[in-house]
């Protein structure tokens, strides 16, 4: 059973959350991963070393998502109406 699945059966398990986390980044998926690792300290804050591990991963979160962000009116000229 992969860590998704068993967040339906037991949805406030803060080391499920944290497993999915890690195995995101591990993916590449950056954004994923601090959004499961956050969730997993929500649930359980006494866990000193996923909040290190946390504070690691935000920042290049950010610099990804500024990477690929595209200025505001770029996209608006890129939608054509319906």
């Amino acid at each position: 059973m992969n860590a998704e699945a068993a967040l339906t059966l037991v949805p406030d398990e803060p080391q499920l959350y944290e497993r999915l986390g890690r195995l995101l980044h591990l993916d590449g998926r950056t954004d994923e991963a601090v959004l499961a690792l956050s969730r997993s300290l929500e649930l359980g804050p006494q866990n000193p070393d996923l909040r290190a591990y946390l504070a690691r991963l935000r920042p290049r979160a950010a610099s990804l998502l500024d990477r690929f962000r595209r200025p505001t009116r770029e996209v608006l000229a890129s939608v054509r109406p319906v």
